[in-house]
């Protein structure tokens, strides 16, 4: 692990230990390379003057945890004074760069001795009921034995409460699962969204959901898919159970930690895939009222158009056997002519109903009257002809050809 030298306001020695260099610092301390009496290296976590109850509580839980795990791929715990002036906590040192300080992406062995030793370290924690919380590439040391979980100064029991405020973010954002970003996330499928995020990060080198401001980092993390392009086949589909939306629906570490336990979880899960939940709810004032229904169109009038490119007055073909003609012969094949309606139209609108109700009457009535005038024209025809048959004419025509004549 790379090293720096000490400054001017660096103590010399911690409790017990002497201090030889710096090996990194952060928002909770400064850590140190602190040399045992006996000669040990160990890892002094030491805290700044005048911290907090609340911090101080922190230190002491870690020390907790740390004192009751005991396996290779986590930091071992070694002692801690959590009442001193400057509070600290020293732990096993562990030889090596960490995934952040290493080149990305992995070599396929290196990849597979991380992703299985990080999940064997997860297994062990869970197993203690303990959360880590915090998961990510500067935490975990790359030893020729395989990686080491380091730094639970985040961490979480099952039988403790969180030392944080309802709603804060705890955790580093660009390795946060989304229930983090609510201040909800405290059980151990926390870890395995990191254990999934820090695989991607060492063989692809970018973490899953890319960097950028947290606001920007907590809308990607909660509703979009993450950018798994370089992840190889045997992993993509264990990375992706593990990074469903759902805490309740990524695997638990102990199955990743078995035997092949990666490629089983992949191969029974890779069809999982985690949905977004709903974005979130848009404001009344932002909703556009209700569109109305469009109007119903009119019926149409007459018969409906064959379809284009089919002849004029054809219709398709009946399904099924077809019907033989009265005089007992096949019909044909093919399209036939449309029927003829037999009856008029029920759709037609009441008003031009009305019309032509209107116009019939007013026929009948010339009809009728037509019919009177040409009786009454019959009656005086003939009663003129009766009138003038009874005048004597033979002998008014003597009388007048006489006078004429005389």
């Amino acid at each position: 692990m790379p090293t720096l030298e000490l400054v001017a306001t660096d103590p010399a020695q911690v409790g017990p230990y002497r201090l030889l260099h710096r090996l990194g610092s952060g928002g909770m301390g400064v850590v140190y390379l602190g040399e045992a009496p006996g000669g040990e290296l160990v890892a002094v976590k030491c805290l700044p003057h005048g911290v907090g109850g609340d911090v101080r509580s922190r230190l002491r839980r870690e020390a907790a945890f740390l004192s009751a795990v005991d396996h290779p791929r986590v930091a071992a715990f070694v002692a801690a004074d959590t009442h001193a002036g400057r509070p600290w906590i020293a732990m096993q040192y562990v030889a090596g760069p960490s995934l952040a300080q290493a080149s990305v992406p992995l070599g396929p062995a290196q990849l597979r001795h991380l992703t299985e030793g990080l999940a064997d370290a997860l297994a062990a924690l869970h197993r203690q009921g303990l959360t880590h919380r915090d998961v990510k590439p500067g935490n975990i040391i790359l030893t020729h034995d395989g990686p080491v979980l380091v730094d639970l100064g985040i961490a979480v029991g099952g039988e403790l409460t969180a030392l944080t405020a309802v709603g804060m973010v705890v955790g580093t954002p660009e390795w946060m699962a989304p229930e983090q970003f609510t201040g909800q996330g405290s059980g151990p499928a926390v870890d395995l969204w990191g254990w999934a995020s820090v695989a991607t990060y060492a063989a692809t080198g970018r973490a899953p959901f890319g960097t950028g401001a947290i606001e920007a980092l907590a809308h990607r993390i909660r509703y979009e898919q993450p950018d798994l392009r370089g992840v190889p086949e045997w992993l993509r589909g264990a990375v992706l159970a593990a990074l469903a939306k759902d805490h309740r629906a990524r695997p638990a570490a102990v199955d990743l930690a078995a035997v092949d336990g990666i490629r089983r979880v992949g191969t029974r899960l890779a069809a999982v895939r985690s949905v977004p939940p709903a974005g979130p709810p848009v404001p009344p004032t932002l909703l556009a009222p209700p569109m109305p229904a469009p109007p119903m169109p009119a019926p149409a009038r007459g018969p409906v158009p064959p379809p284009s490119g089919s002849p004029r007055g054809a219709v398709p073909p009946p399904r099924g056997p077809v019907a033989p003609q009265r005089d007992g012969r096949p019909r044909p094949a093919g399209p036939v002519a449309a029927p003829r309606p037999t009856s008029r139209p029920t759709s037609r609108p009441p008003k031009r109903r009305s019309l032509v109700r209107r116009l019939l009457r007013r026929l009948l009535l010339t009809a009728v009257l037509l019919a009177v005038l040409a009786g009454c024209a019959v009656a005086a025809y003939a009663w003129a002809r009766q009138e003038l048959s009874d005048v004597p004419w033979r002998q008014t025509f003597d009388e007048l050809r006489r006078s004429v004549g005389g």
